[in-house]
Protein backbone atom coordinates (compact mmCIF):
# COMPACT_ATOMS: atom_id res chain seq x y z
CA UNK A 1 0.00 0.00 0.00
CA UNK A 2 2.71 2.58 0.54
CA UNK A 3 4.22 1.86 -2.24
CA UNK A 4 1.30 3.26 -3.69
CA UNK A 5 1.58 6.24 -2.32
CA UNK A 6 4.39 7.55 -3.82
CA UNK A 7 3.49 6.87 -7.48
CA UNK A 8 3.13 9.56 -9.56
CA UNK A 9 -0.05 9.01 -10.59
CA UNK A 10 -0.99 9.18 -6.70
CA UNK A 11 0.39 12.70 -6.77
CA UNK A 12 -0.78 13.48 -10.37
CA UNK A 13 -4.64 12.94 -9.23
CA UNK A 14 -4.06 14.63 -5.58
CA UNK A 15 -2.43 17.33 -7.54
CA UNK A 16 -5.56 17.90 -9.95
CA UNK A 17 -8.09 17.73 -6.80
CA UNK A 18 -6.10 20.25 -4.92
CA UNK A 19 -6.22 22.47 -8.11
CA UNK A 20 -9.99 21.45 -8.69
CA UNK A 21 -10.67 22.79 -4.62
CA UNK A 22 -8.72 25.83 -5.78
CA UNK A 23 -10.73 26.73 -8.50
CA UNK A 24 -14.05 26.12 -6.47
CA UNK A 25 -12.67 28.30 -3.77
CA UNK A 26 -12.25 31.28 -6.56
CA UNK A 27 -15.79 30.43 -8.55
CA UNK A 28 -17.37 30.76 -4.51
CA UNK A 29 -15.32 33.62 -3.50
CA UNK A 30 -17.12 35.71 -6.58
CA UNK A 31 -20.37 34.45 -6.07
CA UNK A 32 -19.88 32.01 -9.23
CA UNK A 33 -21.61 29.67 -10.27
CA UNK A 34 -19.43 26.42 -11.28
CA UNK A 35 -19.52 25.31 -14.87
CA UNK A 36 -21.61 22.36 -14.35
CA UNK A 37 -24.38 20.77 -16.06
CA UNK A 38 -27.80 21.63 -14.42
CA UNK A 39 -29.71 19.07 -15.90
CA UNK A 40 -29.38 15.40 -16.15
CA UNK A 41 -29.04 15.67 -20.16
CA UNK A 42 -26.12 17.79 -19.66
CA UNK A 43 -24.69 14.98 -17.27
CA UNK A 44 -25.09 12.34 -19.71
CA UNK A 45 -23.81 14.69 -22.07
CA UNK A 46 -20.36 14.66 -20.39
CA UNK A 47 -20.30 11.62 -19.56
CA UNK A 48 -20.93 10.01 -23.38
CA UNK A 49 -18.02 12.38 -24.17
CA UNK A 50 -15.62 10.60 -21.80
CA UNK A 51 -16.60 7.27 -23.02
CA UNK A 52 -16.46 8.45 -27.00
CA UNK A 53 -12.96 9.02 -26.16
CA UNK A 54 -12.59 6.05 -24.04
CA UNK A 55 -13.61 3.74 -27.09
CA UNK A 56 -11.98 5.54 -29.77
CA UNK A 57 -8.25 5.60 -27.83
CA UNK A 58 -8.58 1.56 -27.37
CA UNK A 59 -9.52 0.92 -31.15
CA UNK A 60 -6.07 3.03 -32.39
CA UNK A 61 -3.79 1.86 -29.13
Amino acid sequence: MIENIFKTDFFLTFKSFLLGGLVGAIFAFFKFKPPAPETISGLFGIIGIFLGWWVISHFLS
